[in-house]
């Protein structure tokens, strides 16, 4: 699950210059009765849809809800969840819900570990193992920079690193990808710079993080 905590959400949005907020109540998003759900198809099947089955079912139909209620111009994702963002363009896209999706870089901390608010569970050392993550990710895209092509050396770096260092905290690779950043379909090489992507899950103590590099 998230952590979540209205009053710093709603203090950082004020701070941020926000006017308005959309905070439906749960009955009122999911009344009883709702049975309705967005199934967007074999995008969502790969990847954090073999590992979380339903996941993107769910994310489907509540961005679709929020669309269709809000009506925005623009609506705007991040690139830590790549998968999720292509699920989100797909239902946008099929459904014509007419909305322009921007999805922005990942934002990062200063040691490169990508902001989360699942952060907040990993104790200091926890911390500190999930660096391996992102440095993992940023080593195999160097490799890939200085000639690698082979996905599976790409992710033999990153699966590498992770299971270095620190051994006494627990960490579980669910999987580390090479991609198409697009459909989701793994790749066997990347040839040149385009649309692919190394992404990995890894559990660090109990807590589950998610992280991508493109290869661009």
């Amino acid at each position: 699950g998230y952590p979540r905590n209205m009053r710093s959400d709603l203090e950082i949005l004020d701070h941020e210059g926000v006017d308005l907020v959309f905070v439906p109540l749960l009955d009122e998003m999911y009344p009883e009765g709702f049975e309705t759900f967005v199934d967007v198809g074999s995008v969502a099947t790969r990847l954090e849809g073999e590992y979380r089955p339903e996941h993107f079912r769910g994310v489907a139909t509540v961005v679709c809800k929020l669309l269709s209620i809000c009506r925005p111009d623009k609506a705007y994702f991040g690139q830590k969840d790549a998968q999720q963002c292509a699920v989100i363009m797909a239902l946008n896209s099929d459904l014509s819900l007419g909305s322009e999706i921007i999805v922005g870089e990942t934002v990062r901390s200063s040691d490169g570990l990508a902001l989360s608010s699942r952060n907040a569970y990993l104790s200091d050392r926890e911390r500190k193992k999930a660096l391996s993550l992102s440095s993992g990710l940023f080593a195999a895209r160097e490799l890939w920079k200085s000639g690698e092509k082979a996905a599976e050396k790409l992710k033999s770096v990153v699966a590498n690193e992770i299971l270095s260092g620190d051994l006494e905290v627990p960490v579980e690779i669910d999987y580390v990808s090479v991609s198409d950043g697009s459909s989701f379909i793994e790749l066997g090489r990347v040839e040149e710079p385009g649309n692919a992507i190394i992404l990995v899950a890894a559990k660090v103590g109990t807590t589950r993080l998610i992280d991508n590099v493109l290869l661009v």
